[in-house]
Formats: structure tokens, C-alpha cells, sequence
């Protein structure tokens, strides 16, 4: 049917259809991200005028490709250097709908995207940020993926202020914690704030331990002025 369209005159490529009831709204390049055809993308991608970034009832095509988890579609999309990866005007951010819908292998590739990402983008109405979805979810994999992203914040909460080690906490989710508490970057209040929220012994183990590494290192840094003057 693409096929055909295009052939046509004066036919828009970016034309949105889908305007009746039931139907969802997508110009021929979204349908094509949904699904497995590659060839029909890049037929798309090559026709001039086509937008890369359009976004139609929320979702621009990259969006779409990674809620279904089109590994391949997403890897094509992205060789194209005009091709926005960050929310801005979809409802969500291609990263969050990957990583809610399990899609790993889609998130490592946009985590390769380095600062063209923004890594701590977060859903619209909970304000959930990757690593928050993530976390809650109890993907090690998925967490660990997210932290090789060098401009991760990890100290970042959703609307209810709850930020990933708080929700991986909640849920019980100890390798997650073990995996969170390392980051150099984690606050103490966020240390603090979680030990209170559970009676799980690992966790509890884990978050202790990262908390008296910080007292040492702060109680060093008060004593190190000390021990110059004293030696001079």
C-alpha cells in the first residue's frame, strides 16, 4: 500500500491517517516503525521531505519503535543524525517506554547514544525517571545498563519524591540496592531515607555499610588539614 502512495502525485508522505474511531493516528513512517520490515523504512527514510521527527497522539516514530522493541528499527533510526531521541513533544521518552516494556537490547543502544540522550528524561504523569522504572521493576540488567551512562543522575525522584533506591528498597529488590549504592553519586539523605523504609537485613546491611564508608571518607577529609599543619 506504502508502495503504491508513494507512486502517486501530490500524495503527502507524512500524511496522518487512522482518523476514524477505533483507529490509532500514525503517518506511513510510524506504522513502518512498528513493525519488522526494514525495507519498508528505509524506502521511507529515503523519500525527501519525509519527517523524521514528527510526532502524531504523542509518539514520534522512534518512540514507537521503542515500545515494540524494533531493536533494528531503532539501530536505523539512529544512524540518522536528525533524528531526536529526546522527549521533548511525546509523551513519553523513547528510553522510558523501552525500559517499561523490558526492551534491553533497545535500551543499550540509545544508553550508546552518550550526551545526543538525555538519560534522565522522565515519564509525564509520574515523573519517573528510567532508572526509577527500572528499579521499581527489579531489572538488575536493565538498572546496570542504565548506569553506564556517564550523565546519570541517580538521585533523581518521581512526583511522590521517591527516587530509584527508594524504590528498589520498597520492593525488596536487594541486587538492585547492591547495585545503586556504589554509585559515588548517591546522596546520603537518600542513604538515610531508605534505611527507614525497610526491616530487610541484606538491604539494610548494604546501605549501612555504604553510609559508615561516607563518614570515614568525610571524617579523613576533616582531619587531613590537621595533619599537614601538624607536620610542617
Amino acid at each position: 500500500i506504502t508502495e503504491r502512495l508513494l507512486a502517486e502525485k501530490d500524495i503527502s508522505v507524512n500524511f496522518v491517517g487512522g482518523r476514524r474511531r477505533f483507529e490509532t493516528l500514525s503517518t506511513s513512517l510510524h506504522h513502518a516503525a512498528a513493525r519488522l520490515d526494514t525495507v519498508l523504512l528505509r524506502r521511507l527514510l529515503a523519500v525527501p521531505g519525509i519527517r523524521l521527527n514528527l510526532c502524531v497522539a504523542g509518539h514520534s516514530p522512534i518512540s514507537v519503535a521503542a515500545y515494540h522493541g524494533r531493536v533494528n528499527t531503532v539501530a536505523c533510526l539512529l544512524s540518522i543524525e536528525s533524528v531526536e531521541i529526546k522527549g521533548r513533544d511525546v509523551i513519553d521518552p523513547p528510553l522510558c517506554r523501552a525500559v517499561a516494556h523490558g526492551h534491553l537490547d533497545v535500551v543499550g543502544l540509545l544508553v550508546q547514544q552518550g550526551a545526543r540522550l538525555n538519560i534522565n528524561e522522565s515519564m509525564i504523569a509520574t515523573h519517573d525517571t528510567a532508572l526509577c522504572i527500572a528499579a521499581r521493576g527489579g531489572d538488575l540488567e536493565m538498572v546496570q545498563a542504565l548506569l553506564r551512562h556517564d550523565r546519570i543522575d541517580v538521585n533523581l525522584g518521581n512526583r511522590w519524591s521517591e527516587d530509584p533506591l527508594m524504590l528498589a528498597v520498597k520492593g525488596g529488590h536487594s541486587s538492585i540496592v547492591d547495585a545503586l549504592v556504589v554509585n559515588p553519586r548517591l546522596k546520603y539523605f537518600s542513604l538515610t531515607k531508605s534505611l527507614d523504609l525497610t526491616r530487610n537485613n541484606c538491604i539494610q546491611k548494604a546501605i549501612r555499610s555504604r553510609m559508615e564508608d561516607d563518614n570515614t571518607r568525610q571524617g579523613l577529609l576533616k582531619r587531613s588539614p590537621r595533619r599537614r599543619f601538624g607536620g610542617l
